[in-house]
């Protein structure tokens, strides 16, 4: 449903608002819908800085390696803010909740 409306190319790529406006999809339900492709196989690659940002499907393996790299990077900020959680959970006293 939604790799057959984008198109090839992170020129190409279109935003949220516009996939939902197009689809009449919620926020929420677009990423999962998206989600959803990306784990059957679609090429569907998403850019969020410069001048075209949004969704778009990967013309080539330079695109598509381009966003396992950043998706890579994602995952590895992400680890490292839940490392620090998790040592702050250590310092937290037990019990309910905070007064």
């Amino acid at each position: 449903m939604i790799a057959e409306i984008l198109s090839k190319g992170e020129a190409n790529a279109k935003t949220s608002k516009e996939l939902c406006g197009l689809l009449g999809l919620k926020l929420r339900e677009l990423t999962k819908c998206i989600m959803v492709e990306r784990r059957n196989g679609e090429p569907i690659c998403s850019i969020t800085s410069g001048a075209a940002k949004g969704y778009f499907l990967a013309a080539d393996k330079a695109e598509m390696s381009r966003f396992c790299g950043a998706l890579s990077r994602r995952a590895n900020e992400i680890y490292k803010t839940r490392a620090a959680c998790l040592k702050t959970l250590e310092t937290l006293p037990e019990g309910g909740a905070a007064e």
